[in-house]
């Protein structure tokens, strides 16, 4: 035995005797065990140090292995074949199962239950080729039992694979990133079979890269299809790259996913949906951000869609010819829809107008309209102008001219907007806009930019 007293550490073996009246904070390390303890003055006793986790997973080159609070070894096997069994010895020991640093290959479902958090560390992937399960025994009684958690974690997703939550009372799943691992795959589940589900599902991130994935699935499963009651859904959900095709999210018919809060960013492009409702959502907020590109549907509401859909756009831009909501069964939706639509417009020079730019709005039973440009690169003593026309078929039937003298952000007026839409006059099928300069040359630009609510 040796002692350092300037760290205040004393080192031995696991059958040393330790001595007392020593300092408050003084340690004693057993070097062939690694466990250390910490002298207590008030007690004249020494405190064992207890390990943070129940178990901890780790792996090097060429093996896995799991071990508990004393460096004991639970299950040990070969690395990338027998990563799923060793996690599954783990999540067996119950409490705080921890992790550490590499890659790991699950090729069979992990059951997470009761009485057991999964916390990954940052720099941990789990590879699925299988189902990581996350579920509670104890549907209804969330006073009697510790219910399961997910924490932390990279999770990659192969069509056989993915996050499901079945059954799953008070379950969390959080502060994740969820990527595709290749085209069909569905990254994260609510499979319902009970009658009262109340999941947290937060500070998700979740990349789609490849075509055809769905981002959340809420299915019915079995018994009355309640994925969630009183469930709290925070998420991060987008297209990478060349992807031009997928569902973000997904809730399918005799899906019940009630009473919810639901806040989510995402980022439909190419010809995907964004949010897909065809079960019932009756009291769920959906609140909507992001943006929406190409030929992509924000909001499409199935023909089993409960009436009563209620979503608040929170800032959805609507860009190119995408659509803010398709509801071909006119279902009862409630909130506030707000949608943005941006084109660029040719500016022409030496007084003469460049090409016209037309904008289709999809729905015109709108309120809170407000139509503008954004103007940029006016050199001194130059004019822009940018002429706002309504149109009904083939006929102008109300033309705005305004015109402009520095960059900025400009608005037409109320009574604008009454002209260009005047009631009294031929009703607006589609807008037309164009604009011009007095200079015999123009480095400007002109943005045309369209709100409005439903």
């Amino acid at each position: 035995m040796w002692f350092s007293p300037w760290r205040r550490i004393l080192r031995g073996r696991s059958g040393d005797a330790k001595p007392s009246g020593l300092r408050a904070g003084t340690k004693f390390v057993e070097e062939d065990t690694g466990v250390e303890y910490t002298y207590d003055p008030v007690m004249k006793d020494w405190k064992k140090k207890v390990a943070p986790y129940s178990a901890l997973v780790a792996k090097d080159g060429s093996t896995v292995w799991v071990e508990d609070t004393s460096g004991k070894t639970i299950a040990s096997g070969e690395s990338g074949v027998d990563d799923a069994s060793v996690i599954q010895s783990a999540v067996n020991n119950m409490g705080l199962i921890y992790i550490n640093d590499g890659n790991y290959i699950i090729n069979e479902d992990i059951n997470v239950k009761d009485n057991c958090l999964l916390l990954l560390s940052p720099n941990a992937k789990l590879e699925l080729h299988a189902k990581l399960k996350i579920w509670s025994e104890y549907v209804g009684m969330a006073y009697a039992f510790s219910p399961p958690k997910v924490e932390g974690g990279i999770y990659e997703v192969y069509s056989d694979g993915g996050i499901e939550l079945a059954d799953s009372t008070w379950a969390r799943f959080e502060r994740f990133t969820l990527i595709s691992g290749e085209s069909g795959a569905t990254l994260l589940k609510f499979t319902g079979y009970s009658s009262f589900l109340a999941q947290q599902i937060v500070d998700g991130i979740i990349h789609l890269l490849h075509d055809d994935c769905v981002g959340l699935l809420m299915t019915k499963g079995g018994g009355d299809g309640n994925v969630g009651m009183r469930a709290n859904l925070r998420l991060r959900i987008d297209m990478r790259g060349e992807v031009t095709s997928g569902t973000l999210i997904k809730v399918e018919s005799g899906v019940s996913f009630r009473e919810a809060y639901a806040d989510l960013v995402f980022f439909p492009h190419g010809s995907a949906t964004g949010l897909y409702i065809d079960g019932r959502t009756l009291r769920t907020k959906w609140l909507l951000r992001g943006e929406a590109s190409g030929s992509s549907k924000v909001v499409v509401i199935g023909a089993n869609a409960e009436d009563g859909i209620t979503i608040i756009n929170n800032g959805i831009c609507i860009c190119d010819s995408a659509i803010l909501i398709d509801n071909p069964n006119n279902k009862l939706i409630l909130g506030r829809l707000i949608s943005k639509k941006e084109v660029d417009v040719e500016v022409g020079t030496g007084g003469s107008y460049g090409a016209s730019t037309y904008m289709y709005p999809a729905e015109w039973r709108m309120s809170n309209l407000r139509i503008g440009c954004v103007i940029s690169g006016i050199s001194p003593e130059e004019t822009i102008t940018v002429q706002y026309r309504g149109r009904c078929l083939d006929t102008i039937t109300h033309i705005v001219d305004k015109s402009y003298t520095t960059d900025g952000e400009y608005w037409l007026s109320d009574a604008d907007l009454w002209n260009l839409l005047d009631p009294n006059q031929p009703p607006v099928g589609y807008l037309e806009f164009r604009a011009k300069s007095d200079q015999a040359s123009t480095t400007a630009t002109v943005k045309v930019r369209i709100m409005w609510s439903i």
